[in-house]
């Protein structure tokens, strides 16, 4: 004999009031089955609120519901606080492991509503077929492109099939939640860092988290200029992302402002910092990095230096900055290519005169 939860049935106080809490928790209208029940079908369980007024006073449920809702918790948590903002507890991990936060209905019932995501998968056992474990690879090969390409609602499935993604890393060490932020999705990133539960230093570097930066600083001081395993320093990834806090407080920390990633790239923080999509971020973090004493002459893999980078990208105001700071315009890549050259092959107006200007006063000198 097999039993199924059918329905869930709790005293609604004035039921119109709570029948407006929770048609607009859940996006859904409900339906009024008879005068004094208003009902929500969750899944295969209907979730029924009854007219209390019309009784002997009840109270509230003493135990709390708990519901697994879709919608990330932040965003959920920040609407429901619309609902009944006194009511609304913090996010935190529950007794039951879960991952969510508790609030009071209109009625005074205790609702948990907790990270829907978190529904385990089986685990493969230690006897695992070779079946089993060439599915579980291709689950995580599928989940690592997803994560790549950015497609946030496919990477929520596959971690609905198994929560030990969001940790994930590949055979290099390179955690999921990098490749998110490599591949330029913050959003997939951001996702990933909340279901992974705790994420490493480089991660938050990566993330701009300047608080779990710092707190890592506390305990392990030395750890400003540690690589991570794919050979980026803690202030280089700070610069590449654009967090701006995250490279203040590492330089007051003791980060090395001219220490090359210790990989194939040779990036310094200031190629890092060059690299950063929007110019003016870009343009802040360069000053800083200057001001810190960062090396305009040094060059990465291929000979490339900071100006080489900025005449590429048509940036005339990092150009100009590294310039007044010292950076030769005519100084060559390994290939030959000048900053001019490559300022000239894409057509900046503006970059090449900052570039022949000095190219002019250089040889002038």
């Amino acid at each position: 004999m097999s039993a199924a939860l059918f329905r869930v049935c709790l005293p609604g106080g004035d039921l119109e009031s709570t029948t407006r809490f929770y048609s607009y928790l859940l996006q859904d209208d409900g339906e009024r089955p008879a005068p004094g029940v208003h009902q929500y079908r969750l899944g295969t369980t209907l979730l029924a609120f009854h007219d209390a007024t019309a009784e002997e006073p009840v109270g509230p449920s003493a135990a709390p519901l708990y519901l697994a809702m879709e919608e990330p918790l932040d965003l959920l948590q920040q609407r429901v606080r619309t609902l009944n903002p006194d009511h609304v507890g913090e996010i935190q991990r529950m007794a039951g492991g879960e991952t969510g936060f508790f609030v009071v209905d209109p009625a005074g019932n205790r609702i948990a509503l907790v990270d829907g995501v978190m529904q385990q998968a089986p685990r493969l056992r230690e006897d695992a077929t070779a079946g089993a474990i060439l599915s579980m690879l291709s689950l995580q090969k599928d989940f690592l492109n997803e994560v790549k390409g950015g497609n946030l609602s496919r990477v929520r499935e596959l971690v609905l099939m198994d929560s030990d993604l969001p940790a994930l890393r590949d055979a290099a060490g390179i955690s999921a939640i990098m490749h998110a932020a490599y591949k330029h999705q913050p959003h997939v990133a951001l996702f990933l860092a909340e279901r992974a539960g705790a994420i490493d230093f480089w991660e938050a570097c990566a993330l701009g988290q300047t608080e779990r930066v710092a707190a890592w600083l506390d305990a392990n001081p030395e750890a400003a200029n540690q690589p991570s395993p794919d050979g980026f320093l803690p202030l280089g990834l700070a610069c590449y992302f654009g967090h701006y806090p995250c490279v203040d407080l590492l330089l007051n920390r003791g980060a090395d402002v001219n220490a090359a990633s210790q990989n194939a790239r040779q990036l310094y923080p200031l190629h890092s910092a060059c690299g950063h999509r929007e110019g003016p971020i870009a343009h802040k973090i360069a000053h800083r990095l200057v001001l810190a004493g960062a090396d305009v002459h040094a060059v990465q893999q291929g000979g490339y230096s900071a100006l080489h980078q900025a005449a590429d990208r048509g940036d005339a105001a990092l150009v100009a900055l590294l310039l007044q700071s010292g950076a030769r315009a005519d100084a060559p890549a390994d290939n030959g290519r000048t900053p001019l050259s490559l300022a000239a092959a894409w057509g900046h107006g503006a970059v090449i005169e900052l570039l022949q200007s000095a190219s002019e006063s250089l040889a002038a000198a």
